[in-house]
């Protein structure tokens, strides 16, 4: 008996150390799609976005960017938040593939940066294969494909407003001429091809800024890049997986204790009946 309490301790006091952390619905669907880039957003502290996928391609916190904000979801964790004026996360290059999804959770905070666009994703350059993923004036989604001709795709005036969460996740394939698909919480919006469609090239690249301007105002949580066309099926799978939790740690902290207490109280019973 001394041993189950001292293991259940031991157990409880492991988990409550950070050495077990809890498992994600929506990470796991992610994780499941083989993403060559996963920024969860979760870190409590310092410079660095951790890379979730095999890739390892870490990132870097730059400028005004703030750690552990509240997230849209419950199944998402925590969110990370743009200042709108110098916060953006350095991405490194990824490679040059024929067909890229990008998804994320954001939301606008404030208004859509002036002239071109907020940036969501953007390469560092603009040249053949580079991909620019945008909020418009218009509050529109644009996927900008350079030598795309004509460059970008636009999802209808209006899609995204201030202070809503969405999620948003862009397909390209230029197997199938260019063909791009934009969802919306789940719902495809925008079904167009390109007019050219060249091989992706994703250089060094830059989330919410791009090269001192476009910087994004608000929240984004879960970024990831596939080198594949995530389906609707996929796309669907995730926007609900974001709304399935599990219990987090201190909960199994809880329990364990918990279960201590009425193995303590058991024996005490035992010893007064003897």
């Amino acid at each position: 008996m001394k041993r189950t309490v001292s293991g259940l301790l031991a157990i409880a006091l492991y988990v409550a150390s950070g050495g077990i952390s809890a498992a994600s619905p929506y990470s796991d669907a992610v994780l499941g799609d083989n993403p060559i880039l996963y920024y969860q957003f979760d870190e409590l502290n310092g410079t660095t976005a951790v890379d979730s996928s095999p890739t390892g391609a870490d990132g870097i916190y730059i400028g005004g960017v703030q750690l552990q904000q509240a997230s849209g979801k419950a199944g998402l964790g925590s969110a990370v938040s743009f200042d709108g004026a110098s916060g953006w996360v350095d991405v490194p290059a990824l490679g040059s593939f024929p067909q890229v999804t990008i998804e994320t959770w954001l939301n606008l905070e404030g208004e859509p940066a002036g002239g071109c666009c907020t940036s969501i994703y953007s390469t560092d350059t603009f040249a053949t294969g580079n991909i620019h993923f945008n909020i418009k004036s218009g509050r529109d989604i644009e996927h900008a494909v350079a030598g795309g001709g004509p460059n970008n795709i636009n999802t209808p005036g209006g899609t995204i407003q201030s202070n809503i969460w969405y999620h948003v996740v862009a397909t390209y394939d230029s197997a199938a001429g260019g063909e791009t698909h934009i969802y919306i919480d789940g719902v495809e919006t925008t079904n167009l091809p390109h007019g050219g469609a060249p091989l992706t090239a994703l250089v060094d690249a830059q989330i919410a800024g791009w090269n001192g301007a476009r910087y994004f105002d608000g929240r984004m949580d879960d970024f990831a890049i596939y080198d594949s066309v995530l389906d609707v099926d996929q796309v669907q799978a995730h926007f609900e997986a974001a709304s399935n939790v599990i219990p987090e740690p201190s909960s199994i902290v809880l329990a364990a204790l918990g279960l201590l207490g009425l193995i303590a109280h058991g024996r005490r019973r035992r010893y007064r009946t003897q």
